[in-house]
């Protein structure tokens, strides 16, 4: 059973936010197994009440070409509402209902906002609260190991990797305590 890592990006950092993009990478405690990246239309879910705030775009707007970029992939269809739910079953999908663990980089962030944008949609995680874990959380008590970045920072499945890999290495350096 392997663990999956969780970054979202956002136009807010309420539990209601607008979910631009989903990177998720599937890992165990050797390595990366799979990646994957969705990218959501913004239109409905603004349509639903999800969030945007100011602060959040000003920190957009202080970010690389990039990662900025990666904002906008995905928005060519801002009105189908079917597919923010056909990309949140993808995102189910390969999740599955049985994680060892999924992973967020806080444990008031990642996890908590893609179940709320889940449930607004009118669906329900496959998987159990129980699986939630929090990255933040972890490497706080490693300070001293550096992040090595992966791809463009801020861009989901990217950060994603980033963490999983950090994470690895914290394992690592507990005694396998982690994973």
């Amino acid at each position: 059973m392997n663990h999956f890592m969780l970054d979202i990006e956002t136009l807010s950092t309420k539990p209601n936010a607008v979910v631009t993009s989903v990177g998720i990478v599937e890992f165990n405690h050797t390595g990366v197994v799979e990646r994957f990246e969705k990218h959501l239309p913004i239109g409905p879910q603004i349509k639903k009440g999800r969030d945007i705030s100011d602060g959040t775009l000003m920190f957009w707007l202080q970010q690389s070409e990039e990662a900025r970029q990666q904002l906008v992939t995905g928005q060519n269809d801002l009105t189908k509402k079917d597919s923010v739910k056909q990309g949140l079953v993808e995102i189910m999908e390969f999740i599955g209902s049985n994680p060892a663990g999924l992973w967020g980089n806080g444990a008031a962030f990642d996890n908590v906002i893609l179940t709320d944008l889940i449930t607004n949609f009118g669906g329900q995680t496959l998987w159990g609260f129980w699986v939630d874990r929090c990255y933040r959380t972890v490497k706080q008590f490693h300070p001293n190991t550096p992040l090595k970045r992966i791809g463009t920072y801020h861009r989901a499945v990217d950060d994603a990797e980033s963490q999983a890999w950090h994470l690895i290495a914290l394992n690592e350096e507990s005694g396998g305590t982690y994973l």
